[in-house]
């Protein structure tokens, strides 16, 4: 079973989302077999949890696990833990 993907929520003249984005692409590029989804609140199929109240916000799997951006280190522990306990 694939652990829940790393999920990003950003929006337009949010101060702090380009620096979610490039943590985004830093995921993906250091933990490459992990999905990483960038939800963009402003698309009309945005599907937007309840624990989302701003941006940016990472969610792991369901649970929120930043409002704002965490440091990198910090991201890749929970990506790791993510796929340890699915193991």
């Amino acid at each position: 079973m694939p652990p829940p993907p790393l999920r990003v929520f950003v929006a337009p003249g949010c101060p702090g989302c380009a620096r979610a984005l490039e943590l985004a692409a830093f995921v993906g590029r250091r933990r490459p077999a992990h999905t990483v989804e960038v939800v963009d609140l402003t698309d009309p199929g945005a599907v937007v949890p309840e624990a989302v109240v701003g941006t940016p916000a990472f969610l792991a799997g369901d649970r929120l696990f930043a409002l704002g951006n965490p440091e990198p280190e910090r991201l890749l522990a929970e990506i790791d833990r993510l796929t340890e306990a699915t193991e």
